[in-house]
Protein backbone atom coordinates (compact mmCIF):
# COMPACT_ATOMS: atom_id res chain seq x y z
CA UNK A 1 0.00 0.00 0.00
CA UNK A 2 2.79 2.40 0.95
CA UNK A 3 4.58 1.54 -2.24
CA UNK A 4 1.51 2.43 -4.32
CA UNK A 5 1.15 5.80 -2.54
CA UNK A 6 4.81 6.61 -3.16
CA UNK A 7 4.34 5.79 -6.89
CA UNK A 8 1.27 8.03 -7.17
CA UNK A 9 3.09 10.91 -5.46
CA UNK A 10 6.01 10.51 -7.86
CA UNK A 11 3.65 10.61 -10.89
CA UNK A 12 1.92 13.72 -9.49
CA UNK A 13 5.25 15.47 -8.96
CA UNK A 14 6.29 14.71 -12.55
CA UNK A 15 2.97 16.01 -13.88
CA UNK A 16 3.27 19.24 -11.89
CA UNK A 17 6.86 19.67 -13.08
CA UNK A 18 5.87 19.22 -16.75
CA UNK A 19 2.91 21.57 -16.34
CA UNK A 20 5.24 24.19 -14.91
CA UNK A 21 7.56 23.89 -17.88
CA UNK A 22 4.64 24.32 -20.31
CA UNK A 23 3.41 27.42 -18.44
CA UNK A 24 6.88 28.99 -18.42
CA UNK A 25 7.38 28.26 -22.12
CA UNK A 26 4.02 29.82 -22.96
CA UNK A 27 4.86 32.94 -21.01
CA UNK A 28 8.16 33.19 -22.86
CA UNK A 29 6.40 32.98 -26.24
CA UNK A 30 3.87 35.63 -25.22
CA UNK A 31 6.66 37.99 -24.18
CA UNK A 32 8.31 37.59 -27.59
CA UNK A 33 5.08 38.29 -29.56
CA UNK A 34 4.55 41.98 -30.45
CA UNK A 35 1.89 43.69 -28.41
CA UNK A 36 -1.12 44.85 -30.45
CA UNK A 37 -1.80 48.51 -29.93
CA UNK A 38 -5.26 49.58 -31.10
CA UNK A 39 -4.00 53.11 -31.61
CA UNK A 40 -1.33 51.86 -34.04
CA UNK A 41 -3.94 50.07 -36.14
CA UNK A 42 -5.84 53.28 -36.78
CA UNK A 43 -2.92 55.71 -37.06
CA UNK A 44 -1.42 56.51 -40.49
CA UNK A 45 1.89 54.88 -41.29
CA UNK A 46 3.32 58.22 -42.42
CA UNK A 47 2.50 61.88 -42.20
CA UNK A 48 -0.14 63.04 -44.72
CA UNK A 49 1.25 64.86 -47.74
CA UNK A 50 0.08 66.18 -51.09
CA UNK A 51 -0.09 63.60 -53.91
CA UNK A 52 2.72 63.67 -56.44
CA UNK A 53 0.27 64.11 -59.33
CA UNK A 54 -2.60 66.45 -60.17
CA UNK A 55 -5.96 64.66 -60.27
CA UNK A 56 -7.46 67.03 -62.83
CA UNK A 57 -4.35 67.68 -64.89
CA UNK A 58 -5.14 68.55 -68.53
CA UNK A 59 -2.99 66.24 -70.61
CA UNK A 60 -1.46 67.82 -73.73
CA UNK A 61 -3.26 67.06 -76.96
CA UNK A 62 -1.78 64.65 -79.45
CA UNK A 63 0.36 66.59 -82.01
CA UNK A 64 -1.98 65.70 -84.88
CA UNK A 65 -4.94 67.10 -82.93
CA UNK A 66 -3.14 70.37 -82.25
CA UNK A 67 -2.15 70.75 -85.90
CA UNK A 68 -5.73 70.18 -87.03
CA UNK A 69 -7.73 72.03 -84.36
CA UNK A 70 -5.27 74.93 -83.90
CA UNK A 71 -6.91 75.89 -80.56
CA UNK A 72 -4.69 78.97 -80.18
CA UNK A 73 -6.42 80.55 -83.20
CA UNK A 74 -9.82 80.49 -81.51
CA UNK A 75 -13.13 79.89 -83.20
CA UNK A 76 -14.69 76.45 -83.33
CA UNK A 77 -11.54 75.07 -84.97
CA UNK A 78 -8.60 76.72 -86.81
CA UNK A 79 -9.97 80.21 -86.16
CA UNK A 80 -13.09 79.31 -88.18
CA UNK A 81 -16.64 79.66 -86.85
CA UNK A 82 -20.17 78.97 -87.98
CA UNK A 83 -21.65 81.68 -90.20
CA UNK A 84 -18.45 82.44 -92.10
CA UNK A 85 -18.40 82.49 -95.89
CA UNK A 86 -16.14 80.45 -98.18
CA UNK A 87 -14.02 83.52 -98.87
CA UNK A 88 -13.56 84.27 -95.16
CA UNK A 89 -12.54 80.68 -94.46
CA UNK A 90 -10.21 80.58 -97.45
CA UNK A 91 -8.38 83.66 -96.19
CA UNK A 92 -7.98 82.05 -92.73
CA UNK A 93 -7.03 78.57 -93.92
CA UNK A 94 -3.34 77.76 -94.24
CA UNK A 95 -3.96 74.16 -95.34
CA UNK A 96 -4.09 73.02 -98.93
CA UNK A 97 -7.55 73.26 -100.51
CA UNK A 98 -8.14 69.90 -102.18
CA UNK A 99 -11.63 70.47 -103.54
CA UNK A 100 -14.17 73.26 -103.74
CA UNK A 101 -17.78 73.42 -104.87
CA UNK A 102 -20.79 75.65 -104.47
CA UNK A 103 -21.64 74.28 -101.06
CA UNK A 104 -18.46 72.56 -99.88
CA UNK A 105 -14.71 73.15 -99.42
CA UNK A 106 -12.21 70.45 -98.46
CA UNK A 107 -8.73 71.05 -97.03
CA UNK A 108 -6.05 68.42 -96.43
CA UNK A 109 -3.57 68.47 -93.54
CA UNK A 110 -0.58 66.11 -93.28
CA UNK A 111 0.93 65.33 -89.89
CA UNK A 112 4.29 67.01 -89.37
CA UNK A 113 5.67 63.76 -87.89
CA UNK A 114 6.56 61.71 -91.03
CA UNK A 115 6.73 58.33 -89.28
CA UNK A 116 3.09 58.65 -88.25
CA UNK A 117 1.90 58.41 -91.89
CA UNK A 118 -1.27 60.29 -90.98
CA UNK A 119 -3.31 63.01 -92.60
CA UNK A 120 -6.65 64.73 -92.09
CA UNK A 121 -9.41 66.10 -94.26
CA UNK A 122 -11.31 69.14 -93.00
CA UNK A 123 -14.57 69.74 -94.87
CA UNK A 124 -16.71 72.88 -94.55
CA UNK A 125 -20.35 72.77 -95.70
CA UNK A 126 -22.35 75.89 -96.54
CA UNK A 127 -26.00 76.81 -96.64
CA UNK A 128 -27.69 78.32 -99.68
CA UNK A 129 -27.06 81.78 -98.18
CA UNK A 130 -23.31 81.11 -98.30
CA UNK A 131 -22.81 80.69 -94.54
CA UNK A 132 -20.94 77.69 -93.15
CA UNK A 133 -23.08 75.48 -90.89
CA UNK A 134 -21.18 72.15 -90.67
CA UNK A 135 -17.57 71.02 -90.24
CA UNK A 136 -16.40 67.43 -90.73
CA UNK A 137 -12.91 66.28 -89.72
CA UNK A 138 -11.71 62.85 -90.82
CA UNK A 139 -8.41 61.48 -89.47
CA UNK A 140 -6.75 58.76 -91.60
CA UNK A 141 -4.16 56.68 -89.73
CA UNK A 142 -2.11 53.54 -90.31
CA UNK A 143 -1.82 52.73 -86.62
CA UNK A 144 -4.82 51.58 -84.58
CA UNK A 145 -3.10 52.61 -81.32
CA UNK A 146 -2.63 56.19 -82.52
CA UNK A 147 -6.26 56.25 -83.65
CA UNK A 148 -7.31 55.11 -80.18
CA UNK A 149 -5.10 57.77 -78.54
CA UNK A 150 -6.52 60.53 -80.75
CA UNK A 151 -10.08 59.36 -80.10
CA UNK A 152 -9.61 59.44 -76.32
CA UNK A 153 -7.84 62.82 -76.51
CA UNK A 154 -10.79 64.25 -78.45
CA UNK A 155 -13.24 62.68 -76.01
CA UNK A 156 -11.46 64.30 -73.05
CA UNK A 157 -10.93 67.59 -74.85
CA UNK A 158 -14.55 68.12 -75.82
CA UNK A 159 -15.90 66.70 -72.57
CA UNK A 160 -13.99 69.48 -70.82
CA UNK A 161 -15.66 72.02 -73.14
CA UNK A 162 -19.17 70.65 -73.53
CA UNK A 163 -19.53 68.56 -70.36
CA UNK A 164 -19.73 64.87 -69.49
CA UNK A 165 -23.40 64.57 -70.50
CA UNK A 166 -22.83 62.87 -73.84
CA UNK A 167 -24.45 59.72 -75.18
CA UNK A 168 -23.66 57.07 -77.79
CA UNK A 169 -26.11 56.35 -80.58
CA UNK A 170 -26.81 53.03 -82.35
CA UNK A 171 -24.11 53.77 -84.96
CA UNK A 172 -21.40 54.18 -82.32
CA UNK A 173 -21.14 57.96 -82.43
CA UNK A 174 -20.50 59.81 -79.17
CA UNK A 175 -22.82 62.81 -79.25
CA UNK A 176 -22.89 66.11 -77.38
CA UNK A 177 -25.97 68.34 -77.59
CA UNK A 178 -23.98 71.43 -76.70
CA UNK A 179 -24.11 75.18 -76.29
CA UNK A 180 -21.21 77.59 -76.72
CA UNK A 181 -20.46 81.27 -77.17
CA UNK A 182 -19.62 82.12 -80.77
CA UNK A 183 -16.86 84.51 -81.79
CA UNK A 184 -19.30 87.41 -81.59
CA UNK A 185 -20.19 86.43 -78.02
CA UNK A 186 -23.69 85.22 -78.83
CA UNK A 187 -24.85 81.82 -77.48
CA UNK A 188 -24.93 79.11 -80.10
CA UNK A 189 -26.45 75.61 -80.12
CA UNK A 190 -24.64 72.79 -81.89
CA UNK A 191 -24.35 69.02 -82.04
CA UNK A 192 -20.94 67.32 -81.94
CA UNK A 193 -20.37 63.78 -83.25
CA UNK A 194 -17.26 61.67 -82.53
CA UNK A 195 -16.45 58.12 -83.63
CA UNK A 196 -13.41 55.83 -83.92
CA UNK A 197 -13.58 53.94 -87.21
CA UNK A 198 -11.67 51.11 -88.90
CA UNK A 199 -8.90 48.83 -87.72
CA UNK A 200 -5.20 48.31 -88.35
CA UNK A 201 -3.88 50.21 -91.36
CA UNK A 202 -7.35 51.55 -92.13
CA UNK A 203 -7.91 53.19 -88.76
CA UNK A 204 -9.36 56.61 -88.32
CA UNK A 205 -11.44 59.02 -86.28
CA UNK A 206 -14.37 61.10 -87.46
CA UNK A 207 -15.42 64.37 -85.82
CA UNK A 208 -18.30 66.59 -86.90
CA UNK A 209 -19.83 69.88 -85.75
CA UNK A 210 -23.37 70.73 -86.87
CA UNK A 211 -25.02 74.07 -86.22
CA UNK A 212 -28.59 73.79 -84.97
Amino acid sequence: MQQEQDYNMKRLSQTIFLLGIVICFSAFIDNKAPAINRQELTAPSMMPKKPSFALNKQEPLHPLLTEVLLPSKGGLIRGVDFGMTKLQINLLEEACEEAAGDFRSKYSIACSIPEMAAFTDVVYDFQANGQMDMITIDYYLQDAYIAKAIYHDLLKYYSSQFGQKYYTDSDGYVIWEAKRNATDGKPQDLTVYLKKIGRGEDSGVSLQFVKK
